[in-house]
């Protein structure tokens, strides 16, 4: 896994101020209005049978990603743990978030199907099973709010560039995508 951006950002995620929802020492690009702030959102599970999408991770997603890789970096564990750390404690966190997910795929039966009694194990003893994604990986902003879809991503330059589609979840027979009007 490439950890060109944890590399980058680790310095600031340990700084002596933690980092808040729209930090510019995280600004990874921006147009306009439109701003893409960095958080450890790029670990890849190879190993996962279901691919959770969501549209982008919100500023809770953001903060407690961010947190998590500062504890773990702070806790002397490597660039690529702190980011699987982060993305695990991070991606679709928040309530009412993450329990309406649960709530949805156990609906759905996706936890028999992974041979689970809950789909809430996805975020805890069953997390090897799940990637978590965004289709923009990682947090945008339009006019300081959270992006709700405009402006368009297939259009705006910017978006398209930061779109993403996890690839390995294409390759796999036994995986199973999932697209969420959630953050990731």
């Amino acid at each position: 896994m490439k950890t060109d951006l944890i590399d980058k950002y680790a310095p600031t995620l340990c700084g002596s101020t933690p980092p808040v929802v729209r930090d510019p020492r995280l600004l990874i690009d921006a147009s306009g209005d439109v701003k893409i702030y960095y958080a450890p959102f790029e670990y890849i599970n190879p190993s996962a049978r279901i691919v959770l999408v969501g549209i982008t991770p919100g500023p809770t997603q953001m903060i407690n990603a961010n947190n998590e890789a500062r504890r773990a970096l702070q806790g002397g564990k490597s660039n690529l743990e702190a980011v699987q750390a982060a993305k695990s404690v991070g991606a679709f966190s928040g309530e009412p978030l993450r329990s309406n997910l649960i709530n949805q795929l156990n609906h759905w039966g996706f936890h028999k199907w992974l041979g689970l009694s809950d789909s809430a194990e996805l975020f805890s003893t069953s997390r090897h099973l799940v990637q978590t994604t965004s289709l923009l990986r990682y947090p945008v902003f339009v006019n300081n709010d959270d992006y709700r879809g405009t402006p368009d991503m297939t259009k705006h330059p910017l978006l398209r560039k930061y779109q993403y589609l996890w690839g390995s979840a294409r390759r796999s027979r036994r995986c199973l995508s999932v697209l969420s009007r959630s953050a990731s």
